[in-house]
């Protein structure tokens, strides 16, 4: 699990850990801004956001939490 609190960044890639194939989270919190694609290179990524989070490109081998 990573977590980005009132972080500005531009493309961010999560790399495959090696340990097997376990869901990667990433958890984006406060005023944080993503200007760039997220990568989640396992394939089986999980971004959640806290409402004022603004993401502006794709999530790739992941998908958005909306819960």
């Amino acid at each position: 699990k990573i977590i980005l609190d009132n972080v500005q960044a531009n493309n961010i890639t999560v790399k495959k850990d090696g340990k097997g194939q376990k869901v990667q989270v990433l958890e984006l919190k406060g005023h944080t801004i993503i200007r760039g694609n997220i990568v989640f290179e396992s394939g089986i990524g999980i971004v959640k956001k806290d409402g004022n989070v603004k993401l502006y490109k794709e999530i790739k081998g992941g998908q958005l939490d909306i819960n």
